[in-house]
């Protein structure tokens, strides 16, 4: 995996890793429901990261409280970077922003840190990298999108040699083909920035049975289910790995 290389190199960003061997830390915004066996749900990738580095996970300790509402209403976990930048690792790996922005502030020991971007661009990302400049402590910054890095580049002004494009992590193990289940559903999966009203109405003419699942475990915006549909499509939202798979399976 290049996430990988990216974090094992000796030298990021012309700084020395610190002379003693200390672990890695992931730093990741979620908690995974459960392990996976890659047989009743997939693997979770910052888990296998964590272990293929020799290091450890961060969660957020207290997401029912006050506080961790506000903060991922803010999208920031600035508690929780707080925790990783006292905690003396030698190197930080950051699955978001919303994590790694704060966490290049309050690490003051120049510890070598990667952090996975998603979306940079979001004004209050960028408002909190102009007036912190915490960006610019990043030693790589990796990408999911080959367009995003450019936009990175170009409009937030990081350096090409700063930035590192990966392929999203699936789990080929839970996710494989199946032979024969095929039924002609049309099917669409996914909460955020969804046009879902204007889908349903592409789909009517079709006289395909649709399904839409407006859900997903990493967001807390709502799905968004307006709209009138026929009766050849339906929502659905809450389905376990296993419900997806089958249903992904018959989409044609």
């Amino acid at each position: 995996m290049r996430t990988l290389t990216v974090v094992r190199r000796r030298h990021l960003g012309g700084r020395r890793a610190a002379p003693r061997e200390r672990s890695a830390l992931v730093l990741s915004s979620h908690r995974p429901a459960a392990a996976g066996s890659g047989l009743d749900m997939p693997r979770v990738d910052f888990v296998e990261l964590a272990s293929a580095l020799g290091g450890s996970v961060s969660f957020p300790t207290a997401p029912a409280s006050r506080l961790g509402h506000i903060e991922r209403h803010l999208g920031f976990g600035f508690s929780q970077a707080l925790r990783a930048a006292r905690a003396g690792a030698g190197v930080f790996l950051s699955l978001s922003e919303g994590l790694g922005l704060p966490l290049a502030t309050f690490d003051r020991a120049g510890t070598p840190h990667v952090m996975i971007a998603h979306n940079l661009l979001r004004p209050r990302m960028r408002l909190y990298s102009q007036l912190t400049r915490s960006l610019g402590r990043i030693d790589r910054v990796v990408v999911l999108s080959r367009v995003h890095g450019d936009f990175i580049r170009d409009t937030v002004g990081l350096g090409s040699e700063r930035i590192r494009f990966v392929q999203p992590a699936i789990d080929e193990r839970f996710w494989r083909p199946r032979e024969g289940a095929v039924d002609g559903t049309v099917v669409s999966v996914g909460q955020e920035r969804r046009d879902y009203a204007t889908l349903v109405e592409a789909v009517r003419p079709l006289g395909e049975r649709t399904v839409i699942v407006a859900s997903s475990q990493w967001s807390i915006a709502a799905g968004d289910a307006r709209g009138g549909h026929g009766d050849r499509v339906s929502f659905r939202s809450g389905l376990s790995f296993e419900e997806l798979r089958e249903l992904y399976a018959r989409a044609a």
